[in-house]
């Protein structure tokens, strides 16, 4: 952990989360707020237009460059965009299994399996381990997880409100 003078300490120097993050919502919210207060800096990898559609996803995606600036108008309002690196993710892994010098990996409960493949990869090509963060889903008024699919067809908004029909 580092510290100066009034500033924050962090537990990581460097972390890395990543998503599709369509239809920027509540839940991304708390996943980057999430990695932003353990790190000094955090590798927010947001999936490419070609690799997003072969996730097989049961919703539209939006554009890449507007998903990106989604995220870069939130990381800026919240003061967070300075210790941000955009990292465009080509494939599953990204460059958690090739910088040797992230500490940790953050993911939601529903890409926890998927995570732990990155870091299985992560050891077999010889690189340090590093730490799981698993950070809870956040739940909608309706007590079920805000996802992007429930917001494309129109159960929640994208705070998790129900929408009345």
């Amino acid at each position: 952990m580092k510290a100066g003078k009034n500033k924050q300490v962090y537990r990581y120097r460097l972390g890395v989360v990543a998503g599709t993050f369509s239809r920027f919502h509540a839940g991304h919210a708390w996943l980057l707020e999430t990695a932003f207060s353990k790190c000094e800096k955090v590798i927010v990898c947001i999936t490419t237009q070609s690799y997003a559609a072969k996730l097989n996803k049961h919703h539209p995606v939006e554009d890449y460059g507007a998903r990106v600036k989604n995220v870069v108008r939130f990381l800026h309002e919240r003061g967070l965009l300075e210790r941000a690196i955009i990292y465009p993710l080509e494939d599953f892994y990204g460059p958690a299994i090739v910088r040797p010098d992230i500490e940790a990996l953050f993911a939601s409960e529903e890409t926890f399996l998927g995570a732990l493949k990155v870091l299985k990869e992560r050891i077999r090509r010889g690189l340090k381990n590093m730490d799981l963060v698993v950070v809870s889903l956040l739940l909608a008024e309706n007590g079920r997880p805000v996802k992007s699919t429930r917001i494309w067809h129109g159960e929640i908004d994208e705070y998790g409100r129900t929408k009345l029909k």
